[in-house]
């Protein structure tokens, strides 16, 4: 494994795996729904984040039904507050063990993050793609740009 290394979906990795991804300078192209259809266990996304591993959102036909990005953000949003609710559970019950992780969910703005800029350093893009900024690289499909706006500006009223 090396920072050319992307590997893809790394449902039961541990910790000490997702540390050693960090180290090597591998990155992770994460496919919530994929994972949903074929694995035991989910991504542990937030996990994979707190250990600063590179983690970007693909788009997994094989797995899934669209090409589309935003459904995939949607759905990795989806899949990190179901694991936050399953801890939730967990605690009630008694059976969590306590870890370094405080919340499991991501929120639209990581999952974006994870759409642009985190799926630019996996895949070692110029410098500037999947930033958001003036002067920056700009790759955009047409049929997406208009809901991606609405999207955004939805969420900051």
């Amino acid at each position: 494994m090396t920072s050319r290394t992307i590997q893809a979906h790394c449902t039961s990795l541990d910790p000490p795996s997702l540390a050693h991804l960090h180290a090597r300078g591998t990155a992770i192209a994460h496919c919530p729904l994929s994972n949903a259809y074929f694995s035991a266990a989910p991504f542990p996304l937030r996990e994979a984040i707190q250990q600063s591993v590179t983690v970007g959102l693909g788009t997994d036909v094989a797995g899934g039904y669209s090409l589309d990005i935003m459904d995939v953000m949607r759905q990795a949003v989806i899949t990190s507050r179901m694991r936050e609710g399953a801890k939730m559970m967990a605690r009630e019950k008694g059976t969590l063990q306590e870890s370094e992780v405080r919340s499991l969910s991501i929120d639209w703005r990581e999952a974006l993050y994870l759409a642009t800029r985190g799926g630019a350093l996996a895949l070692s893009l110029p410098r500037g793609c999947g930033l958001f900024e003036k002067g920056a690289p700009f790759d955009v499909q047409c049929g997406q740009w208009p809901s991606i706006l609405k999207s955004l500006h939805n969420a900051e009223t």
